[in-house]
C-alpha cells in the first residue's frame, strides 16, 4: 500500500491583507482619484487577489479601477445611473513592495450623487502549476484611419502536463484581464468581430492565434454622457476559458484612430493568471485520472475568492444521458470544504473523468491511496 498525496494550494503562503467594508464614497465630479492604498510585500514570487465593488447612485455615473505601482489592473469601464459592478483580478509578482491603489471617477454627479467603493480586498495566495504574464504596450500619436498594432504577437503562455499523484494535468483555467485605455480621453471602443468603426472614437481589436476575436465580457469606457470626457479612461474585457494543458495562444492588440485629435497616446495592459486549481464558471475536467484500479481517490475542494456550492463528480455522461446519478458513480456537492473520496473497486480510473465546477473555489489537494 502506498499513499500519495500533494497539497496544490500552498496554504503556508496564503495572507489576508485587506477585506475593507467601509463605504468610500465620492461626490464630486472628479477624475480618478484613490480612495485607498494599501501596501503589499511579497518575500517570493506569488500571486496577489484584488477584488473591489463599485456602485453609482440613482442620479450618478462613474468608474472604479485597481492599480499597482501606479499601472492599472482592472477597471469597471463605464458605469451607469444606479449600477453595481464588481471586479477582482489575480495576478503574479515577484518579491517586492507594491502599491495598491483603489481608484474612483465621478463622470456627473446629480443630486445626491456618488460614486461607492467598496468590499475591497487584497490577499496573497500560491498554487502550483500557476502560469501568468504582465503584457502591455503603446503606440504614440498616431493619425488619422490607420490601424496602429499596439502590442505586436506576443505569447501569453505554455501550460504543461505535470504528473500529480492521481494523474497528469489535463485543463487550465485561463483569466487574462485586459485594460484599455488613452490617457485623459475616455474614447475606447472594443470591437468585436464584424463591428464597424466608431466614429470619433479609439477603436481596438483583440487578436488571438492571429485571427481577430471578440473581446469578452467587454465593457467601453464611454456611454450615453458624454460630459468631462476626460475623466475615467479605460475600457474593460476579461477571457475566462478552459483550454488544454500544453496549449500555446499568442495575442495580438490594435487600434485605429477615429478621433479628431492625431497627437494621442495609447497604452493596452493585460494580465494573465492561469492555473488548473482554481475552478472555473464551468465545470471542467483539472486531471486525467491514472492510477491502479482497487485504490481510493481523495479530492478536497474549498472556498477561494468566495464560498459557493462546489461540485465533484467521478464517472463519465454516457451517450444517452438520464442526469447524475446514472452519469457519474460518485458525486459530492456543497459550500466550505468538501473531501471527495472513492473506491475504484469495479470501476477502472482510466475510463473515468473527474468533473469539477464551482466558481469562487478552488481544488486543494489531491491524493491517491493505491492498492
Amino acid at each position: 500500500m502506498v499513499f500519495l498525496s500533494e497539497m496544490v494550494r500552498k496554504i503556508a503562503d496564503e495572507t489576508e491583507v485587506l477585506d475593507d467594508a467601509t463605504h468610500y464614497d465620492t461626490a464630486a465630479t472628479t477624475d480618478w482619484t484613490t480612495v485607498k492604498t494599501q501596501s503589499v510585500t511579497l518575500t517570493k514570487t506569488q500571486a496577489i487577489y484584488v477584488k473591489f465593488v463599485c456602485t453609482t447612485s440613482a442620479s450618478t455615473i462613474g468608474a472604479g479601477r485597481v492599480c499597482i505601482d501606479a499601472v492599472p489592473i482592472v477597471s469597471t469601464g463605464y458605469v451607469a445611473v444606479g449600477q453595481s459592478v464588481t471586479r477582482e483580478a489575480y495576478i503574479v509578482k515577484i518579491a517586492g513592495t507594491y502599491s495598491i491603489t483603489f481608484d474612483a471617477s465621478v463622470i456627473t454627479a446629480g443630486a445626491g450623487p456618488y460614486v461607492r467603493m467598496e468590499d475591497l480586498r487584497v490577499g496573497l495566495l500560491n498554487f502550483s502549476d500557476t502560469f501568468s504574464n504582465y503584457i502591455t504596450g503603446t503606440y504614440a500619436t498616431f493619425t488619422m484611419d490607420v490601424e496602429r498594432t499596439v502590442i505586436d504577437t506576443t505569447t501569453v503562455a505554455t501550460t504543461t502536463t505535470r504528473l500529480t499523484p492521481v494523474g497528469t494535468i489535463k485543463n487550465y483555467v485561463w483569466r487574462i484581464v485586459f485594460h484599455l485605455t488613452a490617457a485623459n480621453y475616455r474614447l475606447n471602443a472594443l470591437l468585436n468581430v464584424g463591428d464597424g468603426l466608431v466614429a470619433g472614437k479609439l477603436n481596438w481589436k483583440l487578436y488571438i492565434d492571429g485571427a481577430q476575436a471578440n473581446w469578452p465580457n467587454r465593457v467601453n469606457d464611454y456611454g450615453a454622457d458624454a460630459s468631462n470626457s476626460t475623466f475615467a479612461d479605460g475600457a474593460y474585457s476579461f477571457l475566462h476559458n478552459v483550454y488544454v494543458a500544453a496549449t500555446v495562444k499568442t495575442v495580438k492588440i490594435t487600434c485605429q484612430n477615429q478621433h479628431a485629435t492625431d497627437n494621442l497616446t495609447v497604452l493596452a495592459y493585460v494580465w494573465a493568471h492561469i492555473s488548473p486549481w482554481i475552478i472555473h464558471s464551468s465545470s471542467y475536467e483539472p486531471v486525467n485520472l491514472a492510477f491502479p484500479q482497487g485504490s481510493t481517490c481523495y479530492v478536497v475542494t474549498e472556498p477561494c475568492a468566495t464560498d459557493p456550492s462546489k461540485s465533484t463528480k467521478i464517472g463519465k455522461v454516457r451517450f444517452a444521458s438520464y442526469g447524475d446519478t446514472t452519469d457519474f458513480y460518485s458525486t459530492e456537492t456543497g459550500t466550505g470544504i468538501l473531501i471527495h473520496d472513492y473506491i475504484f473497486e469495479t470501476v477502472v480510473p482510466e475510463s473515468c473523468i473527474l468533473n469539477v465546477s464551482g466558481e469562487g473555489g478552488c481544488v486543494s489537494i489531491l491524493a491517491v491511496d493505491i492498492r
